[in-house]
């Protein structure tokens, strides 16, 4: 059997992956964008190599990292697809837009009737539908490349949200700002919530609620019904493998955002679950199906 996890940069927490496989006994391979040698499109040949191999010797692929280079991960999935190999996960095979996109997921979640955060994507020239339609204190982020808390501002009126879309000078989430005592990190793979995890900020911080921000991480048991919630987000978006960030409010759940490829390490420290051994069990199981 042969996994491939494909990444955008080899970073050594990712070698826990093969440390994983090596105990399951899967022949796992890491690599990256840069790995891919050739990529020939023609009407008589359409071919990948990766590393000097082709994907197609594949069973399965996880695309863990694809926002940077969405364009190559579709190229890729289309490919094995052609070459039956499975891919992780099926918001890819399906090329479905929102892929990575936090605007774009709060969108499909909402119309799905989903616990959302009363949420606009503008750019710099409608910021005056903020107030009417979020209101102040607001929070205002990037949708794109961007993770760990960076690129999220606090803003308390219209002067402090021109100067975040100056400094910018792109369309931005502006997302109404609900306080709260800390978040929920909720961690799904394929059918089940293998773990999750309680943030509660630094006494410096004012809002983030992010372990690289300072944020302490406590473990928490998810009840039937979070866990329901969360499996449904995931699914909902089409994503196998995702970090569900979630607050209580005192009307219920919200969801603060969903991430496809999620960090893990926080959470591991904090929990004690082996998530990369998680992953690639049901890596393996998804290949032999």
């Amino acid at each position: 059997m042969k996994i491939g996890i494909l990444v955008n940069h080899i970073h050594k927490h990712y070698l826990v992956f093969e440390e994983a496989a090596k105990e399951l006994n899967v022949d796992l391979k890491l690599f990256t964008y840069d790995d891919v040698d050739k990529i020939l499109l023609s009407k008589k040949q359409v071919e990948f190599q990766v590393a000097g191999k082709e994907l197609k010797n594949l069973d399965l692929i996880y695309i863990k990292n694809s926002e940077k280079n969405y364009e190559q991960a579709i190229l890729i999935t289309k490919y094995c697809l052609l070459n039956n190999v499975k891919i992780i996960d099926s918001a890819l095979v399906k090329n479905q837009p929102w892929v990575d996109s936090k605007a774009y997921e709060g969108l499909v979640l909402s119309v799905a009737g989903l616990p959302t955060i009363p949420s606009i994507f503008i750019n710099q020239k409608q910021i005056n539908q903020v107030k009417s339609n979020v209101g102040y204190p607001c929070v205002i982020k990037k949708t794109r490349f961007t993770s760990e808390g960076r690129d999220v501002y606090l803003v308390s009126n219209q002067c402090e949200a021109r100067k975040v879309f100056k400094q910018y000078q792109e369309p931005l989430l502006v997302q109404k700002f609900i306080p709260n005592q800390g978040d929920y990190r909720v961690f799904v793979i394929g059918d089940k919530v293998v773990t999750a995890m309680q943030r509660v900020r630094g006494k410096d911080e004012k809002f983030l609620n992010n372990i690289a921000q300072g944020a302490k991480a406590i473990p928490y048991q998810v009840n039937s019904e979070e866990a329901s919630l969360a499996i449904k987000i995931t699914k909902t978006l089409g994503y196998q493998i995702a970090g569900v960030d979630l607050f209580k409010t005192k009307t219920g759940w919200k969801i603060i955002e969903v991430n496809r490829s999620p960090g893990f390490r926080g959470l591991m420290g904090a929990t004690g679950v082996n998530i990369p051994l998680e992953i690639v069990k049901y890596l393996k199981n998804k290949a032999m199906e």
